[in-house]
């Protein structure tokens, strides 16, 4: 059995001479890049106040990041909560209660719940990380159930803070217990603390677990901290902007050109623009002229000027920033088109395909991220703080999906007819698609009654009479 040594050896050997991936190697091409060691969240809590505030001034100042998050929080919506008995129709006094709470769900009294789960979006995308708190305020509070939530900054999380001699089990400003989050460690003030120091900077505000909702998207097994969405694609965010800031700044250089006149006679020198006298090294007078682009040059005899131009890119420009454009909306999960606006060579099918996509990755959001880590938690304390006051214990939450909106909503409303007489679909099924409940169905069919307009139910192509229509057309072979 080889020694320590001679392990070490064919090791080394292995690495600096036989290296099979090019990623892997130690050359200047690929440097350091990465050759960090720790937990992914050690890792990212050595970069992530950087990337939030890069991310944050992008989202400020760069309108293709703007675009990004507008159009992935406009794209993703908000999932409604109703409340179902155990017969499966609406728990009356549930709902009424919910309603009342997501009217004015939040301690600020900004916005509704569903500008809360924006919020929820809003933050995961640009930190990486939404954290609420959810408070019981029984004082000025007028919902009958005492649910309050509170949006705190992503940045107040102290990702910075594993803890001191004295404590232990805390790491990037969580403690943990049996590797479950105990407490979270926030800094009670924010900039003071972080830049300019405090009398304590190591105050900290911490907040129980069970009180925090903690939005972010695990990639790593044990990873307790986001990355903001922007993060991989920053880079390519500043060089799309220095692309097109040096592009415009060669196309107006181009225009601003003077006529350079070579004068054989100084004394007939003609200057343009304001001149100044100031005092040269030798005491002598030194004139210094402020030239006006467009305007007329005259130079000293002997003296010539040479223009030097660096070339560009030419009709290639166009092909990278698109290229560019469409990995910033491949990072963050929307089609290159809803991002940019731009369908050119897009037809009927690759929309419907394109979107079939988009609904997918939304769903998949909302199921594994918006849900589950977001308004179940939500509910599950409503629950909790309603049934101390009302018999609600066989009231049970469910989440409906917003409304997808395909290419054609014709074909679409076809489509669901036939699979239903089929019975490839459910009737449930479909109503979620659309955002609606049979009782919202019920009600509203109940109003056309009352207006006199029933005639209307129902009146609609039965297209699903084509599963049984098997008549050839003039289009059909024998």
């Amino acid at each position: 059995m080889p020694t320590q040594e001679e392990l070490d050896a064919i090791y080394s050997n292995n690495r600096l001479g036989q290296i099979a991936f090019e990623g892997a190697s130690e050359s200047y091409k690929s440097g350091q890049r990465g050759l960090l060691a720790g937990s992914p969240d050690t890792l990212a809590a050595r970069e992530l106040l950087n990337l939030q505030m890069r991310s944050a001034h992008a989202l400020r100042n760069n309108g293709t990041a703007k675009a990004a998050q507008s159009k992935k929080t406009l794209a993703l919506g908000a999932v409604k909560v109703n409340w179902k008995a155990e017969d499966g129709t609406t728990h009356e006094l549930m709902q009424e209660l919910w309603e009342e709470f997501a009217k004015n769900p939040n301690l600020d009294g900004y916005g509704t719940i569903h500008n809360t789960e924006s919020g929820w979006h809003n933050g995961v995308f640009q930190a990486g990380n939404s954290y609420t708190r959810q408070l019981v305020r029984v004082t000025d509070n007028p919902n009958r159930v005492p649910l309050k939530l509170q949006a705190i900054p992503a940045e107040m999380h102290d990702v910075l803070f594993n803890g001191t001699s004295e404590q232990d089990n805390i790491s990037t400003g969580i403690k943990f217990k049996d590797s479950k989050p105990e407490a979270y460690y926030f800094r009670e003030g924010l900039y003071e603390q972080n830049w300019f120091g405090s009398e304590n900077p190591f105050k900290h505000t911490i907040v129980p677990a069970d009180e925090i909702i903690h939005i972010f998207d695990r990639t790593s097994p044990g990873q307790w901290l986001g990355i903001p969405e922007l993060a991989s694609v920053l880079v390519t965010l500043y060089e799309i902007d220095e692309l097109s800031d040096a592009t415009i700044a060669k196309q107006k250089s181009a225009q601003a050109i003077s006529w350079i006149i070579e004068n054989t006679n100084p004394l007939a020198m003609t200057p343009v623009g304001v001149a100044t006298v100031t005092e040269d090294k030798d005491g002598s007078d030194k004139v210094i002229t402020n030239a006006a682009g467009g305007g007329t040059q005259y130079m000293q005899k002997g003296e010539k000027i040479h223009f030097s131009q660096g070339t560009d890119i030419g009709a290639n420009l166009p092909i990278l920033i698109k290229t560019q454009l469409e990995k910033i909306a491949s990072s963050i999960n929307l089609p290159y088109h809803s991002l940019t606006g731009d369908t050119n060579g897009l037809d009927f099918s690759s929309l419907r395909a394109i979107a079939i996509e988009l609904r997918s990755a939304l769903t998949y959001l909302h199921h594994f991220r918006t849900i589950p880590l977001g308004l179940a938690k939500v509910t599950d304390r409503f629950k909790e703080l309603a049934a101390l006051r009302f018999d609600v214990s066989t009231a049970k939450a469910s989440y409906q999906l917003p409304r997808w909106y395909g290419v054609d909503d014709l074909k679409d409303s076809q489509s669901n007819l036939l699979d239903l007489s089929m019975g490839a679909t459910t009737i449930q099924r479909v109503l979620d698609e659309r955002h609606l409940t049979i009782e919202e169905i019920e009600e509203s069919m109940a109003v056309l009654e009352s207006l006199g307009l029933g005639h209307l139910i129902g009146a609609v192509p039965d297209a699903g009479k084509q599963v049984t229509n098997n008549e050839a057309n003039a289009n059909s072979s024998e």
